[in-house]
């Protein structure tokens, strides 16, 4: 049940968080094991582009695995299977061809709440064969030398059944064709491999998978898919019953969890062999979904993050309809959170004579954005720091500051101040106030429909003096037009972001003491590093998502990665 609560979470988090927009990927050569063999009613389905291609991905040798030595004693392992399963010639001599695609398919689970053994799964192995004859012999006879006291073995026309006399609920069947031998694991189900040559439709087939691979590029080196509708509707009881016992979901609108027939298919894939780390995710939810309402009526706006000289460290975007969220949270909590929000909410609207729904929530038009920048600058008294959104309503925002002034401490900064202050003339769709945060000072920024709370002082000169370069003009032509267009999305520079963490951890060692682990070996780790993107959106019934980490590598990005720990942890 945890395993169908962590689909659920993913499935949400996907939608709301959105995801990249890009142009339609080449979707690659259609998967054999999705057009001819995974039936129609699959609900997953994991595909490897072959075994090769994962052994030089991960560097697998007979003696290491990614360069790190394994144990020379494999002889138990050996023994068994007959082979070195870390030799991947012998796969050949055995009939198994390691140069095309292999997975596993879940063509039915039905999960049971009130008892998980009772759940019903068969799941699908698929390892592709250059001999069937040569394959099926092998795994009989090492099924029939190592088989326990109580394991039964029969051979029906060509298809190997194994069962257990204390597992009667459990099933294994072994078939092959001229391409493929399948190994079925049935747990409460009668299906055995048989289903995957016998199916008149296929999971390719159906209409949610072509969707799913018109998308993304399912022949990369891993891809996943999933039917969520399927799956949603063949457990909608075990799902209503796991809501029904539990406490966050029985007080509100969450109690039936008819929401998730909203959601189509989902599919993920990384190609593992390139020096940068990417994965990419698409997802389609009906247009009708409940949800929309959190991303609509709002405005995209990334310009004052964006628009800095400096070059930022961290960007953070999110766009949300901040009224909308607020009520779906308090419809979603149980009634004590629900009443202790509630109560906190009323103290602040008394302490600060405003209504803070109204006044501050309502006001909030959609794009909320936070930008740290020059790493280098970073320090105890100098966050280089914007936190930004937009408002529906200037005036009224302004009010709302004006009537919090006594209490807050914000101080309008009268506009013959700017030049001397921002080197600006002063502008009428331009309001500065200045706050104390702890001991330093900050600002409150509102331009136009744009406010932006900003710690340092020239960064607001730079925000306002509109004849400065900006930072997003000398950026990557491919991450620039990320940030410019993806709707929701969190980058890190690692070189100024790492600065900014150096900085402010040097000071901390400063006042606390203790040795500085941050050397020279460490500064040559982090120069491996360029960028991280996550990021991208969410229109009409499709959300894709991307997942970047950029590198200097020359080699594939696991390999890489675990030879530049090695040197970090060499003495």
């Amino acid at each position: 049940m945890k395993k169908l609560l962590t689909i659920i979470a993913v499935c949400a988090m996907i939608f709301c968080t959105g995801c990249s927009k890009k142009a339609e990927v080449s979707t690659g050569e259609a998967s054999m094991i999705a057009q001819k063999y995974a039936p129609e009613n699959s609900v997953a389905f994991l595909r490897f582009s072959s075994v090769e291609k994962l052994f030089a991905t991960f560097s697998v040798k007979p003696e290491s695995v990614m360069g790190e030595p394994v144990s020379e004693d494999r002889s138990e392992i050996t023994e068994v299977l007959g082979f070195d399963p870390m030799n991947i010639a012998e796969y050949d001599k055995k009939g198994f061809d390691t140069k095309r695609e292999f997975g596993l398919v879940i063509s039915s689970f039905k999960a049971d709440s009130a008892d998980a053994e009772n759940s019903q799964i068969n799941i699908g192995f698929l390892l592709p064969v250059k001999d069937k004859n040569s394959a099926y012999k092998y795994i009989k006879e090492t099924l029939e030398k190592n088989k326990e006291n109580d394991m039964v073995i029969n051979d029906n026309n060509g298809m190997l059944s194994i069962t257990k006399a204390e597992e009667q609920n459990f099933l294994v069947t072994i078939k092959p064709d001229d391409n493929y031998m399948v190994f079925s694991f049935s747990l409460n189900s009668k299906e055995t491999a048989e289903i995957y040559f016998n199916a008149q439709k296929h999971l390719g087939d159906t209409p949610y998978y072509k969707e799913v691979s018109g998308s993304l590029n399912l022949s990369s080196d891993i891809a996943f898919y999933a039917d969520l509708r399927r799956f949603f509707n063949d457990n909608a009881l075990a799902l209503n019953n796991i809501t029904a016992t539990n406490p966050v979901f029985q007080q509100n609108e969450l109690g039936s969890v008819d929401f998730l027939k909203f959601y189509r298919g989902f599919g993920t894939t990384a190609d593992l062999s390139k020096s940068d780390l990417v994965i990419n995710a698409v997802s389609f939810i009906d247009a009708e979904n409940p949800f929309n309402k959190l991303i609509s009526n709002i405005k995209t706006d990334k310009s004052v993050i964006l628009d800095f000289e400096k070059k930022p460290a961290v960007l953070l975007a999110v766009m949300i309809n901040a009224a909308e969220y607020l009520n779906f949270y308090l419809e979603t909590v149980p009634a004590d959170v629900r009443s202790e929000f509630e109560s906190s909410i009323a103290e602040t609207n008394q302490s600060l004579g405003i209504d803070i729904r109204k006044d501050l929530i309502d006001q909030l038009a959609g794009s909320i954005n936070l930008g740290i920048y020059d790493g280098a600058g970073v320090n105890m008294m100098q966050y280089n720091t914007v936190l930004n959104f937009n408002i529906r309503d200037r005036k009224s925002f302004i009010d709302m500051i004006e009537k919090t002034k006594a209490t807050t401490g914000i101080t309008l900064i009268d506009q013959s101040q700017y030049e001397q202050l921002f080197q600006v003339q002063p502008a009428n769709d331009v309001n500065v106030y200045s706050v104390f945060m702890g001991i330093a000072a900050a600002y409150i920024v509102i331009e136009k429909d744009n406010v932006s709370l900003i710690t340092t002082k020239d960064m607001v000169a730079d925000l306002l003096n509109k004849s400065n370069p900006k930072s997003i003009d000398k950026a990557e032509k491919a991450i620039a037009e990320k940030l410019k267009n993806d709707e929701n999305y969190l980058f890190i520079d690692f070189a100024e972001a790492y600065l900014a963490g150096k900085n402010l951890y040097q000071m901390y060692l400063g006042f606390s003491g203790g040795e500085n682990v941050l050397d020279t070996k460490a500064d040559n780790f982090a120069k491996n590093f360029d960028y991280l993107y996550a990021g991208g959106d969410y229109k009409g019934e499709k959300a894709t998502a991307e997942f970047i980490v950029k590198t200097k590598f020359t080699k594939p990005f696991f390999v890489a990665l675990k030879e530049e720990i090695e040197k970090l942890k060499a003495q």
